[in-house]
């Protein structure tokens, strides 16, 4: 049993906190539980570490049909400097798959407090804003076929939203927040290097500023709903990234998510990207640039992208860069995803684990494209 993430009480320095991990087996794999019967999970002392108490009482075990089986292993803890008695863990299985509880009552008893995590996230590290106990963030690692993330919650753990935006698959495995500048500034730890990210308003946490919704045609109603784009977790209006070249940048594109199969009730990570951000599409020329957005407890969703202002004529058509379904990474090409188009709103058909889908995990959705214009007729001197 190795003690990997611990924590003490800044007004009662002598109480700390600590979690454990063990060797053992999930149910499925060949080797018998190796685990059965070994104490772990979060342990507390009171002593300054002279006594520990195992404090895991509604934390899940290895076995969930063996009460004897160790309690799972906690690799992140975060405890609440406003309010010592609420502590944050993630318990983890040996899948890489994790799960965050919460603790009211100093460790005594812990709940789930999960939702809003992708699938199959490998939570490595949790800290709680030092004003407020309910808020609080969690840094996932992933892959390429599951890429990792920083999650912020504003209301104890009860949802989570991710705030992912430019973080490397590899993601986040520390985090540390400043408090003092104008807006929160979170750093994330990758194995890429420190990123940051401020945390400027975002009603909607959508991935796109109030400030940029705001100014959104229509007076901030980019999809023409009597409803402001900024308080719609299922509708983002941002301003394209055009080519990378020079061109574009300076028009709204009204992204709107209408569920089909599971919630898909809100869009997160939602931002432009350049065409130049891609290997070179041959034949085709991107003067709008590209979107990227992550859909959560989704199988199935309806996607509307309007482009304000922008006019489309023949040759033009939806494209992703993507591989066939998103565990076959060696499949990564640029490929037609078949749309409907009515003026200047484009609808395509996401489905879980299929074209179009980056995420290699069931109920949940990563998704890249854009519309694209044959060179042949850009040629021509068309231009949208």
């Amino acid at each position: 049993m190795i003690a990997v993430p611990l924590v003490i009480d800044p007004v009662t320095p002598t109480t700390l906190y600590v979690g454990t991990s063990t060797s053992g087996y999930e149910p499925g794999y060949t080797n018998p539980l190796v685990s059965r019967g070994v104490i772990n999970g979060v342990f507390k002392s009171t002593d300054g570490g002279a006594n520990w108490l195992h404090s895991s009482v509604g934390l899940p075990r290895m076995n969930p049909a063996d009460p004897d089986s160790a309690q799972r292993s906690v690799l992140a803890l975060a405890l609440a400097p406003s309010l010592p008695s609420r502590l944050y863990a993630a318990t983890h299985n040996l899948l890489g798959d994790s799960v965050i509880f919460r603790s009211d009552d100093a460790g005594a008893s812990w709940y789930e407090a999960n939702n809003g995590i992708a699938p199959q996230s490998d939570i490595r590290a949790l800290i709680v804003d030092p004003t407020d106990p309910d808020i609080a963030y969690a840094g996932s690692t992933g892959s390429e076929t599951n890429p990792g993330g920083v999650y912020r919650t504003t209301d104890g753990g009860q949802t989570w939203t991710s705030y992912s935006i430019g973080l490397p698959p590899s993601a986040a495995s520390a985090l540390e927040l400043d408090l003092s500048g104008a807006v929160p500034r979170l750093y994330a730890g990758t194995r890429h290097g420190v990123f940051s990210i401020d945390q400027v308003p975002d009603e909607d946490a959508d991935g796109v500023p109030s400030a940029i919704e705001s100014g959104a045609p229509s007076g901030g109603d980019g999809n023409g709903d009597g409803i402001p784009d900024t308080v719609q977790a299922q509708v983002a209006s941002l301003l394209d990234a055009g080519d990378g070249a020079g061109r574009g940048g300076d028009r709204y594109i009204t992204i709107e998510v209408e569920p089909l199969q599971g919630a898909c009730a809100r869009l997160e990570n939602a931002h432009a990207l350049p065409a130049s951000a891609f290997p070179v599409d041959t034949g085709h020329d991107y003067p709008l640039g590209l979107v990227r957005l992550d859909l959560g407890n989704c199988t199935q969703a309806r996607l509307r992208l309007h482009y304000h202002g922008a006019g489309f004529g023949a040759g033009w058509r939806f494209r992703v860069f993507a591989p066939l379904t998103p565990e076959a990474t060696h499949t990564y090409a640029w490929r037609d995803l078949p749309f409907t188009r009515d003026g200047n709103t484009w609808t395509v058909i996401l489905t879980d684990n299929q074209l179009g889908d980056l995420r290699a995990t069931e109920n949940a959705m990563l998704f890249q494209g854009g519309v694209a214009l044959s060179e042949s007729i850009f040629a021509n001197g068309f231009e949208p």
